[in-house]
């Protein structure tokens, strides 16, 4: 399991283990007193384990409030997966209709009537045309919805909750077939807006969060260091190498 602090994209915390349960992720999460966000993909261990944190911190009035937020990165790559996937069924449809038409120009040149081959042709590209535009009306739809996970608007103007929501709801029913299932489940997850918070900026705004690893990553984001000092970091890096220069700086340290 693997902990990043995403606006200086140190690691802090790196290990090996047995499984990824919510109590094998509340050890390495427990010196972060300070945290206010965190960011993962759907794994239940994760979610339960800071569930459980940010219900414990409610009994201590001067303990921050934390909260847990989907991450982006495996959405898009679960849509850029279907998207592949239908246009190759658009393409293979337009190879298609393009050989019904050497069919076609075949039967012309050996002088033989074209009005056989020419019916499958026309239904070839008829099927071909509609693959096409329905692909297309489904990336438009997945570039709306992609559009609202972001943290501006593409006006300029910095995102919020309600817009964001207006837009996926506006978006979803272009992704309507089954295999869009699992991208409209994350899109529809309230986590995934979880980072336009409305009484804070978004975390690591101006700053680009990397993708941590599959079922197995955490980015974190803490406005100071820990009242317990800078604790896992306060080290050679957790994964092995040394620490970056923001790191021993004291930067982006949670």
């Amino acid at each position: 399991m693997v902990g990043i602090e995403q606006a200086s994209m140190t690691a802090v915390f790196c290990a090996n283990t047995a499984d990824r349960t919510a109590a094998t992720w509340e050890k390495p999460l427990a010196p972060f007193d300070r945290l206010e966000f965190a960011v993962s993909d759907d794994a239940k261990g994760i979610a339960k384990a800071v569930a459980k944190i940010a219900a414990a911190r409610r009994d201590d009035p001067r303990a921050p409030t934390l909260d847990h937020g989907l991450d982006v990165f495996h959405t898009a790559m679960e849509a850029r997966r279907v998207l592949a996937r239908h246009w190759r069924r658009a393409e293979v449809a337009w190879e298609e209709a393009e050989e019904a038409d050497i069919e076609v120009d075949r039967a012309r040149q050996q002088g033989v009537d074209a009005w056989g081959p020419a019916g499958p042709a026309r239904t070839a590209w008829r099927e071909a045309t509609a693959t096409l535009g329905q692909v297309e009306h489904r990336e438009g739809a997945w570039r709306r919805a992609q559009a609202a996970l972001e943290i501006f608007r593409p006006d300029g103007r910095l995102n919020d909750r309600a817009t964001a929501e207006a837009e996926i709801t506006a978006a979803l029913p272009g992704l309507p077939s089954a295999d869009w299932a699992k991208v409209r489940n994350f899109l529809r997850d309230r986590p995934s807006l979880a980072f336009l918070r409305p009484d804070a900026p978004p975390p690591g705004i101006g700053r680009a969060a990397a993708p941590v690893g599959r079922g197995d990553g955490l980015a974190l984001v803490a406005p100071a260091p820990s009242s317990r000092g800078v604790g896992p970091v306060d080290r050679a890096g957790p994964c092995g190498g040394s620490r970056s220069p923001a790191d021993r700086a004291g930067a982006g340290v949670v």
